[in-house]
């Protein structure tokens, strides 16, 4: 009832890396459909995966709408000239501060997102359980750049070195009135809340990952994303292929981003 239409890989070329991505995913082991939603966007140049919460199939519909809504907030703020920038849509940008910054710019499209998701709960009383985790991230130059909220887990295998570098954030869920979502006017504007900034260097592998992930150990998940030669899809698939097999009791969804020199737009 609630199936997005989603695209599975892309490529694109940014600014100094070469990104390519791509994603998988697999139901909980007694369950048919997915509440996890992962999203590739070329144009503009992002990816974001959902993980959405509520009884039934309402967890479904969370995942939906918040990715749906932040693909919007995203392609408002992607200009012309192939450029993040504040859209006039979203009103008066805030003051003292570089509004077209790529850490304003997902912290003010996690907000929106938030808000639009508690309206539609105060319009729709059926749906007045869900939420959602949404992790969003984008690449400018050769930063990173990821908003993070829920239990979602964003990991980097560098060389021999494997961690989780996404911060804790699972009392934060978009939709839940009761999380504690910072809004841009209180949040420190050099340090927006639940943002992640990383630079990143060719070779680097990238994976956004749902809770579902727990069914492998940190040592499976590496052995999967740091074996040489694979692509972005087969590293994806392999992931989600070792979670099927041990029977996960949650949905599982991964993005994964492999990085390298090259690119120039």
């Amino acid at each position: 009832m609630f199936q997005l239409l989603l695209p599975k890989r892309k490529n694109s070329r940014l600014t100094k890396l070469t990104i390519e991505t791509a994603s998988s995913l697999c139901t909980a082991e007694k369950k048919t459909k997915s509440s996890d939603v992962p999203f590739l966007s070329q144009v503009p140049p992002f990816f974001m995966l959902a993980d959405g919460e509520g009884q039934e199939d309402h967890g479904e519909l969370a995942a939906a709408l918040a990715t749906r809504y932040m693909q919007k907030c995203l392609e408002d703020a992607w200009s012309d000239d192939y450029q993040w920038r504040w859209p006039l849509n979203w009103g008066t940008p805030p003051e003292n501060v570089n509004a077209d910054a790529p850490e304003i710019l997902l912290n003010h499209a996690r907000n929106l997102t938030h808000e639009y998701l508690l309206q539609f709960k105060s319009k729709h009383k059926k749906w007045s359980d869900i939420s959602a985790a949404l992790t969003t991230a984008f690449i400018v130059g050769n930063t990173l750049y990821a908003s993070h909220t829920g239990s979602n887990r964003i990991y980097l295998s560098r060389k021999k070195d494997f961690q989780c570098i996404s911060t804790e954030a699972s009392g934060a869920m978009l939709g839940d009135a009761q999380s504690h979502i910072d809004s841009l006017e209180n949040a420190d504007k050099r340090k927006p809340p639940f943002l992640l900034k990383k630079r990143l260097v060719h070779g680097d592998r990238i994976l956004l990952c749902t809770k579902g992930i727990s069914a492998l150990t940190n040592q499976e998940i590496h052995a999967v994303i740091a074996e040489k030669g694979l692509s972005a899809d087969e590293t994806a698939d392999s992931l989600i292929k070792a979670v099927r097999a041990k029977k996960p009791p949650e949905d599982t969804a991964v993005v994964v981003v492999l990085v390298a020199r090259g690119g120039g737009r």
